[in-house]
């Protein structure tokens, strides 16, 4: 998890933008959809996102960039990178193994942690499961039961990332 903040943090972003805005991005392009990478995709080319440049794509997925599906949203003066993929859960995964998982994140401008945790809070009706601050590094999580699976979420941040980074993962037997 440390590597994608590392990663993200030599992004450039523009500055000003409130914590709320970069919710309402993520919870446009990743909570609405379900995380369903066709509605996400639907969405995209609805919304008229922008193709994600080589350079974001580099930081995306170093070294793997041509693999990064994803979109720039621009936003009140901010820039925000969705991106999108699909696999499958492993053997170590238990009951859950082979079980399809399909994950949508955004990044943006590096918000306020304790506003932007408490909005995904208030949005999901339940606190964090797990809220760690380590090395500068904020990370908050929540798992959702979801009839056939699980939804997992997730915000990274911290006073030593230079962005921060919202993710859900679906995951379905």
């Amino acid at each position: 998890m440390r590597v994608v903040v590392a990663s993200l943090a030599v992004l450039t972003f523009s500055a000003g933008s409130a914590w709320a805005t970069a919710f309402d991005s993520y919870r446009m392009a990743c909570l609405e959809t379900g995380g369903d990478l066709a509605k996400v995709r639907a969405t995209a080319k609805a919304k008229g996102w922008g193709n994600l440049s080589d350079a974001d794509r580099e930081i995306l997925a170093p070294g793997n960039e041509r693999a990064v599906e994803g979109w720039a949203i621009s936003d009140g003066g901010a820039r925000y990178l969705v991106s999108i993929k699909a696999g499958a859960a492993g053997a170590g995964a238990g009951d859950l193994s082979d079980a399809g998982i399909a994950t949508c994140t955004l990044s943006g401008p590096k918000t306020d942690d304790v506003a932007a945790i408490k909005v995904y809070a208030d949005f999901l009706k339940r606190r964090p499961a797990g809220d760690e601050n380590a090395d500068g590094f904020r990370t908050a999580t929540w798992q959702v039961p979801d009839g056939s699976g699980f939804v997992m979420h997730y915000y990274f941040g911290g006073t030593a990332a230079t962005a921060s980074i919202y993710s859900t993962s679906v995951v379905r037997k």
